[in-house]
């Protein structure tokens, strides 16, 4: 009864092993619990209770399998010590971050960071440093929102009469670990409720259209994008145009209809504004505009990054060509 990292295709649901203890070399899982993929595909698994018992954070590579320690209380020496690590994320540094339910006095709960070329680790948030705002009971998930926030699902906090506690999401400022109450039952109130919340992701907050409307002029759509004042900014994020319906390009009767591409374009908005994106229409969809000068497109908004913070919405929007003639 041993653990490991399992690789599930998500089309097939198939399962196929990534690395487990009879992968020849250490360090070997015990109770693995979180897990995060860096920049360069590296998988990172914090284990409540490798390394003789204290747990600490495994590197595995994620084409041989192989294991190699990170951070674990002996190596490197110093504080805080790993005691229950649970959840992992990573800020846009590459950092670690490890909450951990009993690494702190009186074995309260904090979150840790976790230098991944050294190992060496730094307190965060902890309950009495600093002082005030929600204090961690139990926490477990961790994520990071677009402005670099972490957020933290504690199993217990909030007190409440759930066991313990009820539990709710905790929001870390990570320079100054100032802990401030993002959910919790009573605030606001509401179903449904928490009981025991363990992990906490955040949805990519998608660009949207900044008007319903768009004009096609010298062979260009003009497409109000609107990005969203809390994300961060919408850097070579996409846009693809294409008709809603099938429609036909040429007036002839017997033409069939298509779907008719519209084209497509790459953008990058700061944060809370709305800009004019311009899409260049391909010649077929000139085609369309010069027997209609109204067309209902889906206008596709994709966020492009890492598969936890990418994301696609679709809207419609109508596009209006100039009359011919008109200067």
């Amino acid at each position: 009864m041993t653990g490991g990292v399992i690789r599930i295709d998500p089309a097939t649901g198939a399962r196929t092993a990534v690395s487990e203890n009879s992968t020849a070399g250490g360090p070997s899982f015990v109770d693995p619990e979180g897990i995060a993929v860096t920049a360069d595909g590296s998988i990172l698994v914090t284990d409540q209770t490798a390394f003789g018992g204290g747990g600490g954070v495994i590197r595995v590579d994620p084409a041989t399998g192989a294991r190699t320690a990170v951070s674990e209380n002996s190596a490197p020496a110093g504080e805080p010590s790993f005691a229950d690590p649970r959840g992992i994320a990573l800020d846009a540094t590459g950092s670690i971050l490890v909450p951990d339910r009993n690494a702190f006095a009186g074995m309260t709960g904090g979150v840790i960071r976790v230098d991944p070329a050294t190992g060496a680790r730094t307190a965060v948030s902890e309950n009495s440093s600093p002082a005030g705002g929600p204090s961690f009971a139990d926490p477990n998930g961790i994520a990071l929102d677009a402005g670099g926030s972490i957020l933290v699902a504690d199993f217990n906090a909030f007190g409440g009469g759930c066991g313990m506690g009820c539990g709710g999401v905790i929001r870390v400022d990570p320079a100054t670990g100032t802990r401030t109450a993002v959910s919790e039952n009573s605030a606001p109130p509401g179903a449904p409720s928490f009981i025991e919340p363990g992990g906490v992701a955040v949805e990519p907050a998608v660009p949207s259209l900044g008007s319903e409307k768009a004009k096609l002029k010298k062979k260009k759509i003009k497409l109000p994008v609107d990005c969203a004042p809390g994300a961060a900014a919408c850097d070579d994020d996409e846009v693809e145009l294409e008709t809603v319906k099938p429609v036909k390009v040429r007036a002839q009767a017997a033409a069939k209809k298509k779907i008719v591409q519209l084209g497509s374009a790459t953008f990058s908005i700061p944060a809370g504004q709305t800009q004019k994106v311009k899409v260049k229409v391909p010649r077929k969809g000139r085609k369309l505009f010069e027997r209609k000068r109204k067309v209902k497109a889906n206008a596709t908004l994709t966020v492009t990054g890492p598969p936890l913070q990418s994301g696609t919405a679709t809207e419609q929007v109508r596009v209006k060509a100039k009359k011919r003639g008109k200067k």
